[in-house]
């Protein structure tokens, strides 16, 4: 993460953490406590050169804006896990933890002179930290005493870490080895931690006792997603079938990381006694 953004997550999440602290202290309906799992759908990208700051004597891998892989990711899971206060009747301030782990991108390169399909394949992993809030736009009750059904809109600012592990990219139309073996050329994983934010939108529905189910759809920009500084290895096929290999110091390379998500979350209200 960038001096510039980390600065900005750090006062996004102290103002975040003072709305619910202060939640905290009034004691408004109580603790609550959320577990949950979403259906992750990321949204298409493309990995291309990232000329960092502090490597500006390394040469980069595609080599310019017109070369780069376009691809996407899976289908996901995610898991939930959150704690929130009411400082507000309307008003909910909440601390979630995410995760969603290994899952797999794919897509296509477009070097010259290597072919139209230049398969790539990598995998990521994704961890989130957010303080989150939500606003109750409307409310209504199925007849009967009770809690209401609410409406909310809401938001969260926090920090995604990622990994991003076994980018490879394949040349079919380049020479094979002796038994069909693929030139590739694998890339530097990546891990880092970069800001992020959310925009959600549900409805939370009462069950029995202290328990609700709330069901949402959430936005994430989770910023970019880079691989490191490091070599690429290079594995290339000689006409007498030998196999040639290249370790090359290269810049990095990044892709962007929006996602759509819908989820399924159990929550518990404290309540004290009567």
């Amino acid at each position: 993460m960038s001096a510039r953004k980390a600065a900005r997550f750090g006062r996004g999440v102290a103002a975040a953490g003072a709305l619910l602290l202060a939640g905290w202290a009034s004691g408004v309906e109580g603790l609550s406590f959320d577990v949950g799992v979403g259906a992750v759908s990321v949204e298409s990208t493309r990995f291309q050169d990232v000329k960092a700051a502090d490597a500006t004597d390394l040469p980069v891998l595609y080599g310019g804006p017109a070369r780069f892989t376009d691809g996407q990711y899976d289908r996901g899971a995610e898991l939930r896990l959150g704690v929130g206060y009411r400082p507000l009747p309307r008003l909910r301030a909440g601390l979630e933890l995410a995760v969603a782990p290994g899952v797999d991108f794919s897509g296509n390169a477009n070097y010259l002179r290597s072919g139209d399909e230049q398969p790539s394949t990598a995998e990521l992993s994704i961890r989130r930290l957010l303080v989150t809030a939500t606003w109750d736009v409307f409310s209504w009750r199925f007849g009967g005493a009770g809690p209401p059904s609410r409406l909310y809109v809401g938001g969260g600012y926090g920090a995604t870490d990622y990994r991003l592990t076994d980018f490879v990219q394949r040349f079919p139309a380049l020479r094979q080895g002796p038994s069909g073996e693929v030139a590739l050329t694998a890339l530097p994983s990546g891990s880092d931690r970069e800001a992020t934010f959310t925009l959600t939108t549900g409805v939370a529905i009462p069950l029995k006792g202290p328990w609700e189910l709330d069901l949402a759809y959430r936005y994430t920009d989770g910023g970019d997603v880079e691989t490191d500084l490091g070599d690429i290895d290079i594995v290339r096929y000689r006409a007498d079938g030998t196999r040639r290999n290249l370790a090359i110091p290269i810049d990095r390379t990044a892709g962007e990381y929006r996602s759509h998500t819908f989820s399924a979350t159990l929550r518990w209200r404290y309540e004290t006694a009567p």
